[in-house]
């Protein structure tokens, strides 16, 4: 009897560094644990201080390469250590990734370049105005990558890192360490979460938010 060969799909790229702008005390004001210029969220080593935002992956098929503005860089370092010790924000994970394009479709592509993989696509609007927003999984973390569908001209490739939304269990810690910097909570796109945004003190050029975790269906 013949044996079947098994096909074995390539893992996703990882996400595994991000640099950020804004200085260590506008971090530590959201309730941030510091090491180093620096924390770890999930597997996600975070450098803060830089000009702008930028990323690395592990476990990339091709090339590192820009992606728009964005400098994309290889990672062959293994996953984070977790966090010595917990944020005081209660910070868990990273949720998502927003990344705004004026050429989505020319972004994805870088995207799909790197071994990323979309998992989804829709229209936010319709008309002239009309928006894109299509999902990229690498790890645990979701990009969410946004902008115009009807695209003028062919130079428009101006993808950037536009936010960054962290999981929290509750924003009770989060409200006792960073109250004064947050929004109203309100109900999130996601059924049964719920969603804080950073009105003051953000980051220059990066917007954070912050989210309750998914929740999950009982098994019946």
């Amino acid at each position: 009897m013949c044996c079947r060969r098994r096909v074995t799909r390539a893992k996703s790229p990882q996400l595994s560094e991000l640099w950020l702008p804004g200085a260590l005390s506008v971090w530590e004001s959201l309730g941030f644990d510091l090491r180093a210029n620096g924390f770890v969220i999930g597997e996600v080593a975070c450098s803060v201080g830089e000009p702008a935002a930028s990323w690395s992956f592990r476990g990339v098929h091709g090339e590192a390469a820009t992606v728009g503005a964005i400098e994309t860089r290889r990672s062959a370092a293994s996953p984070a250590s977790p966090a010595v010790a917990a944020h005081p924000n209660g910070a868990t994970k990273i949720d998502h990734v927003v990344v705004v394009s004026g050429a989505p479709a020319r972004t994805t592509e870088q995207l799909e370049s790197l071994g990323l993989v979309g998992k989804g696509l829709r229209t936010l609007c319709s008309g002239v105005a009309s928006q894109s927003q299509s999902f990229f999984w690498t790890g645990d973390v979701l990009i969410e990558l946004v902008g115009p569908t009807m695209v003028a001209g062919q130079d428009r490739d101006d993808a950037f890192i536009w936010g960054i939304t962290f999981v929290v269990p509750d924003f009770d810690r989060l409200n006792d360490v960073a109250g004064g910097l947050l929004s109203q909570p309100k109900q999130a796109v996601q059924e049964g979460r719920r969603i804080i945004t950073v009105t003051g003190d953000n980051p220059p050029g990066l917007k954070i938010a912050f989210m309750t975790p998914h929740i999950r269906a009982s098994g019946g």
